[in-house]
């Protein structure tokens, strides 16, 4: 029997894995981005810049981990 409107169903709720999986790589990627900028303020010498972007990456990597106990 194929597919009708009437005995077609669909999903009530959508799939949360697609949302949840481009969450976390955004996350990846921003993670990337302050322990690179993290290594060049240490190379410049600059330790407010260094802190900074240690207390930014701990938080994305804070996130990442809500994000994956969701699941």
């Amino acid at each position: 029997m194929l597919p009708t409107k009437e005995n077609f169903s669909t999903p009530a709720t959508p799939e949360p894995e697609e949302p949840v999986a481009a969450d976390i790589a955004n996350l990846i990627e921003k993670a990337q981005q302050h322990y690179n900028q993290a290594q060049q303020y240490l190379k410049a010498g600059d330790w407010a810049g260094y802190g900074e972007e240690l207390d930014a990456l701990k938080a994305v990597l804070d996130r990442l981990a809500e994000l994956v106990t969701e699941e």
